[in-house]
């Protein structure tokens, strides 16, 4: 029997000429293999980032007013253009008032914003549900009646016919609350119906329809919720036939009823040159307040607060100027946008970038944590890993030239002619090969060596060929 012996593949030389040649060359793409899996990690980080980047704001919202000849509706229309301005459309939708705006602000998914009166929030309703965002201005509770009448504050109106606003007004609201707290008994039948003796009958009418009817003698008092610079008011406060009752009992008001604030018409401030009012006279008045939904986009709540501050001489007959927009008379949470405005104003993006602009970059801040936290402590690592991984590929050629420098003693000629072959070949690939200019002093620290080297194989060969 015969036996052959099988022959082994030959493994690759890792530290011959043509391995090492081979490593050498992958020096050109050590940045990529060393930058490359950073950038992945960084955008790895930026895709995770980006899902919770909020939605960009949209390009149109609703907010509920009142009716088109109130104050509320003036108050929007101001938002309306300021947001007009800014490329987004606001749609103002006509209400018959508080109670209906939020209504609608919770119902409806369509509708964002809502301008409400103070104490008129639903007895049901979760102080969570719903954000202010500021308190406008006040509007001051005005009972007007017959000059001719003898009526000197409301619990004389016992007995009496009052309007008390449109129905699911803030005027209805708040005239519940007075006449509950003066005790005045209502009468809930119709107006044509014949009325209960000692009871005070209620009329459902407001706005000028109410002014005329108290003009004309049909009722005994006519109550309105409006700002002291509103035009109704100012042509009722001019009519000598009828006269304000006042709320000499403003103070208890407020302490009973904390979103009443009690001020005081000053002498004249309507009217300087008629002397208009002619006295000062204590009210009690409820703040307009903006107040949102959960699904208000944030990048909303500056513009309207700036457009609220433009807007602000509606509150100056009855405070200072710097008091009104604020969050001081707010009935629910305070939207955090809002609190930052009123902290530091409008942040430096927009106040010199355009709104859509300036949007797109507040909501990308949020892209800045995985860019800090990854892309620093790569800068650190990645310059070492690189520098290190183009330096073991020139240090590698040195185990091959060690080598060939320790057998220069010996006596093998065919080995330093096949070193000599290998060393030329070294050099001729060398020419070839491109190395960052920052790692050229061991480029030809290498070639020097291996030119060394060479002149020490070809000293001895000579040597054994003599």
């Amino acid at each position: 029997m015969t036996t052959s012996n099988k022959q082994k593949p030959e493994q690759p030389d890792k530290t011959g000429p043509a391995a090492l040649l081979g490593e050498f060359r992958e020096a050109q793409g050590v940045f990529y293999k060393t930058w490359g899996p950073a950038l992945g990690v960084m955008f790895v980080g930026f895709i995770v980032a980006w899902f919770f980047v909020e939605p960009a704001p949209p390009s149109h919202l609703t907010i509920a007013a009142g009716s088109k000849n109130g104050a509320y509706y003036a108050q929007a229309e101001v938002f309306r253009k300021h947001f007009a301005e800014n490329g987004i459309d606001l749609k103002i939708l006509e209400t018959a008032g508080s109670l209906e705006n939020y209504q609608l602000l919770l119902e409806d998914n369509n509708v964002h914003l809502a301008i409400v009166q103070g104490g008129t929030k639903p007895g049901n309703l979760a102080e969570h549900s719903l954000e202010s965002l500021a308190s406008l201005y006040l509007e001051p509770l005005w009972i007007f009646s017959k000059q001719s009448g003898s009526y000197e504050e409301i619990r004389e109106l016992n007995g009496q016919s009052i309007a008390i606003g449109n129905p699911s007004s803030g005027t209805e609201a708040i005239m519940n609350v007075v006449l509950k707290a003066n005790g005045l008994t209502k009468d809930k039948t119709q107006e044509m119906k014949e009325e209960k003796p000692g009871t005070t009958r209620i009329v459902s009418k407001g706005g000028k329809v109410a002014a005329s009817m108290v003009k004309e003698g049909k009722i005994d008092a006519a109550c309105f919720v409006l700002p002291p610079d509103n035009n109704l008011i100012r042509q009722l406060m001019s009519d000598s036939e009828l006269k304000l009752l006042p709320f000499k009992r403003h103070r208890a008001y407020h302490q009973l009823y904390p979103y009443l604030s009690d001020v005081t018409l000053v002498q004249g401030v309507l009217d300087l040159e008629r002397d208009i009012p002619s006295e000062e006279i204590p009210l009690i008045a409820p703040a307009a307040n903006l107040v949102a939904a959960a699904k208000l986009h944030d990048a909303f709540v500056p513009l309207l607060i700036e457009a609220a501050d433009r807007n602000r001489g509606q509150s100056n007959l009855l405070a200072s100027a710097d008091e009104f927009p604020s969050l001081k008379f707010s009935e629910f949470r305070p939207h955090a946008a809002s609190v930052d405005y009123f902290k530091s104003g409008h942040s430096l993006l927009y106040r010199y970038l355009p709104f859509w602009v300036a949007s797109l970059f507040d909501r990308m801040k949020i892209m800045l944590l995985p860019l800090l936290t990854l892309t620093i402590p790569l800068i650190k690592i990645a310059p070492p890993v690189y520098r290190w991984r183009i330096r073991s590929r020139i240090y590698r050629w040195y185990v091959l030239l060690r080598q060939m420098d320790q057998q220069v003693e010996g006596n093998h000629k065919e080995l330093f002619a096949k070193q000599l072959k290998a060393l030329q070949t070294m050099e001729s690939e060398l020419e070839t090969i491109k190395v960052p200019l920052s790692y050229m002093e061991e480029f030809y620290n290498l070639r020097l060596h291996l030119e060394l080297v060479k002149r020490k194989i070809e000293q001895r060969a000579n040597q054994l060929g003599k």
